[in-house]
């Protein structure tokens, strides 16, 4: 029998109409099952993927992509880095870089008192503030009080407004704590709630008047990058050379935590929706099974006309296929409207204290959509293969008597 025979012999054993009730509806389950696991599959994996990029990208825009914090109580250690940081840049291996200062805080603002991180950048950066989105209220040089761009988040907290800008620093410094007043003169915001709840801005000369700092302390410098995965390298580099910094750190050294757990929470993912896959998959061998049981004429009648069991187990498993094939269109159809109505219309609000996040992150690739299209096609040709095998063992004589 050549192919084309093959095709009509299965095309007629399957068609629906010819099924009995019970089958018809075990095959429409099996459809369902597959249709509904591929859905959860990709979109659980789609949000997993989102989680991680959003929080990326949060990162990369409030951070540096290395960070060196070198013992600054040495000053030619300080010219030693700075001095090979240019020859970098020179070079094109780096973007650029600048000092940095941290010092902690409380903020007091309408009788609220918020625990707060105070960074200190460069004043040619502080109008720019790397790639934050930043919304300034006013013009900074009019003022005569030291100021600040506050964390979006913080300015709900404190209650700090463009009409009442003013809030209190309670700063620690070296024989007493002392209250100064600062002002906002505008707002950032970063994606994570985690930085917008906490974080102010100051540019650094006023930020080592306030806190009285001497005027070669730095906390350390930041390194900016074309692409954030040389950052590793580099790293590495400048650990070899300068041994007697006290740490290096790229931006996933400073994130090691949340990252491992997002790389967990991705696997497992996985692990569980492709347990379902699997499961789901499983009801075509019930079918396939029911289907050749209730067809045992029709077979039997093919192999006494000369039809290899060979080509019977391919046949079957073909039949397999298509019916996976049909619920993994399905679901891919139905997961990608999802994630587009998602997409389009954040409908799932986050609680930003537990996830920093606001809304529900997504991130859809074609290339994720065709790896798990092609795994649960796989795994229904798999299943298939497993229900010929065993459908071939069977006495097909049986059926012409």
């Amino acid at each position: 029998m050549n192919n084309m025979n093959t095709s009509f012999i299965l095309r007629r054993m399957h068609r629906f109409s010819t099924l009995p009730p019970s089958l018809k509806v075990m095959r429409v389950i099996t459809i369902v099952g597959i249709a509904l696991a591929v859905t959860t599959l990709l979109i659980s994996m789609t949000i997993a993927r989102g989680f991680e990029h959003a929080y990326m990208r949060s990162l990369l825009d409030f951070n540096a992509h290395v960070i060196v914090l070198p013992s600054f109580h040495s000053t030619e250690v300080q010219k030693d880095i700075v001095q090979k940081l240019s020859h970098l840049k020179e070079k094109g291996e780096i973007l650029s870089f600048t000092h940095f200062l941290y010092r902690e805080a409380l903020a007091v603002s309408h009788g609220t008192i918020k625990g707060v991180v105070v960074k200190g950048v460069d004043p040619d950066q502080f109008t720019s503030l790397k790639t934050l989105n930043v919304h300034f209220w006013q013009d900074d040089h009019k003022k005569n009080k030291p100021v600040v761009v506050i964390g979006k988040a913080l300015t709900k907290m404190l209650e700090v407004t463009p009409q009442d800008p003013g809030l209190l620093l309670l700063l620690p410094t070296k024989e007493t704590n002392r209250f100064e007043e600062i002002e906002a003169i505008g707002t950032f915001s970063s994606g994570m709630y985690d930085y917008d709840s906490q974080f102010l801005f100051m540019s650094i000369p006023e930020m080592k008047s306030l806190f009285e700092i001497q005027n070669d302390e730095m906390t350390g410098i930041e390194i900016s990058l074309a692409d954030p995965n040389q950052a590793f390298s580099l790293a590495e580099k400048l650990r070899v050379e300068f041994q007697d910094i006290d740490e290096i750190l790229t931006w996933k050294d400073l994130n090691r935590d949340l990252f491992a757990a997002l790389t967990l929470e991705k696997w497992m993912f996985g692990m569980i929706m492709g347990v379902i896959v699997i499961v789901a998959a499983l009801n075509i061998m019930t079918v396939l099974i029911l289907l050749i049981l209730f067809r045992k004429k029709e077979v039997a009648i093919l192999y006494a006309l000369g039809m290899p069991r060979k080509k019977l187990v391919g046949m079957i498993t073909r039949s397999g296929v298509w019916t996976g094939m049909i619920g993994v269109i399905i679901g891919l159809a139905v997961s990608g409207l999802i994630i587009w109505v998602l997409k389009s219309y954040p409908l799932i609000a986050l609680e930003e204290e537990i996830y920093f996040l606001r809304h529900l992150p997504l991130d859809f690739s074609p290339v994720l959509c065709g790896f798990i299209g092609t795994f649960c096609l796989g795994i229904c040709a798999v299943t298939s293969r497993l229900a010929a095998a065993r459908l071939s063992s069977y006495p097909l004589g049986d059926g012409l008597r």
